[in-house]
């Protein structure tokens, strides 16, 4: 993987963050409770256009991943480290080999408490082929190139008192590709943040968040992204039954380039909600909504909202039943109530579920994907299997 000229210092960032994902990886022998634990899973499939094209070429394919997870913890202190690989092949005309894989991932979390302070850290790294990673975003699906992605993480709270917390954290994102294309630039993007969080009574409490962001992108324009928002919500649980909650305020963004005769700045909003609704003991329904801005492929800031909802019915200890929908919208405009859309995206899921062991369970099921974009709207079905074990 070559570095562009542009993010010639990251090799330093690299190191830092190699440095503490290895700081992660070798907590204190102190932690007396050690748990490896896992799980494996197969999946077999058919899908019509599956690159979303607008054909009706099939391809056949099968996928598995190997995840292994190890648990470190004393009374204060917990680490845990996720490992992990993926591997898929499919074949057939609609297949030409693009969405061929085998990536690895890694996720490392620690948290210690002290006192009334509680500290986190986290790192992960993985490597995916674009024609994962870019299906929804710029639709490039090649998988001679592949998009690493690196994030390391701090964070703190504060009990200031029994109801009320205070917190901050940081993170920094990543994202470089095996190979230069004009679909897709390199970017680095750091956040900040903090929130104030106070217990009304046991089921409700509200949440008042500041944030800023800053994306450097290395494109030929060198756009450097600058974001600011602020958020008020709230959370109510009745009964452990039905929980909503909901978060929402203003952001404005400031768009620089290398010509300094352009520069912009939009208004927006984020926002997050959800609900949660279990009417039986056997049945459950989900649903949740978000809109913010995230960083694109092609290295700029992007307007995604999403919703999605799904129910699940147990039929007995061993048989149940599932549907899930979701809709995602993707805009460069970053602007309030923007009705420009580059990437629009419905799907609806289907499946039941089978436990075949305490360990051992068994998904089959249909999926329908309908996307759009710059006018054009192709349809895409899969049928599926998959097969799981816990170890």
């Amino acid at each position: 993987m070559s570095l562009s000229p542009r993010f010639g210092r990251w090799p330093a960032g690299w190191a830092a963050a190699t440095a503490l994902t290895a700081a992660l990886l070798a907590p204190s022998s102190a932690l007396a409770e050690w748990r490896l634990s896992g799980n494996t899973s197969s999946t077999v499939e058919a899908v019509t256009d599956r690159e979303r094209k607008g054909d009706n070429d099939p391809a056949f394919g099968a996928t598995g991943t190997l995840n292994l997870s190890l648990t470190a913890r004393d009374p204060r202190t917990q680490w845990q480290t996720n490992v992990g690989v993926v591997g898929a092949k499919f074949v057939g005309p609609g297949a030409e080999g693009d969405f061929n894989r085998l990536d690895p991932n890694l996720v490392t979390t620690l948290s210690h408490r002290l006192g009334l302070w509680t500290f986190g850290a986290n790192g992960s790294f993985d490597a995916q082929p674009s024609s994962v990673t870019q299906l929804e975003d710029t639709g490039l699906t090649d998988e001679d190139v592949i998009q690493f992605t690196s994030r390391i993480g701090l964070s703190t709270r504060y009990r200031v008192s029994p109801r009320d917390t205070v917190g901050l954290n940081f993170d920094a994102t990543a994202i470089e590709f095996s190979e230069e294309n004009d679909q897709l630039t390199p970017s680095l993007r750091f956040n900040a943040g903090g929130n104030l969080r106070h217990a009304v009574d046991q089921g409700l409490s509200t949440t008042f968040t500041l944030g800023v962001s800053r994306l450097i992108a290395d494109d030929a324009e060198e756009t450097v992204s600058t974001s600011a928002n602020a958020g008020a919500g709230f959370t109510y649980d009745l009964d452990n039954r039905l929980s909503f909650n909901l978060n929402l305020g203003p952001s404005i963004t400031q768009r620089e380039t290398s010509n300094p005769e352009v520069s912009e700045i939009s208004f927006g909003a984020i926002g997050a909600g959800g609900l949660s609704w279990r009417p039986t003991q056997s049945t459950s329904l989900g649903f949740e909504a978000s809109q913010g801005l995230e960083t694109g492929g092609d290295g700029e800031l992007e307007n995604v909202t999403r919703a999605s909802f799904d129910v699940s019915h147990a039929i007995d200890q061993t048989f149940s039943s599932a549907f899930a929908l979701s809709i995602s919208r993707r805009s460069a405009d970053t602007a309030f109530l923007s009705t420009e859309s580059d990437i629009d995206v419905l799907s609806a899921s289907p499946s039941i579920n089978l436990a075949l062991d305490r360990d051992v369970r068994a998904t089959a099921g249909y999926t329908l994907t309908v996307s759009r974009e710059d006018g054009q709207q192709a349809m895409s079905n899969r049928i599926f299997i998959t097969l799981t074990t816990d170890f």
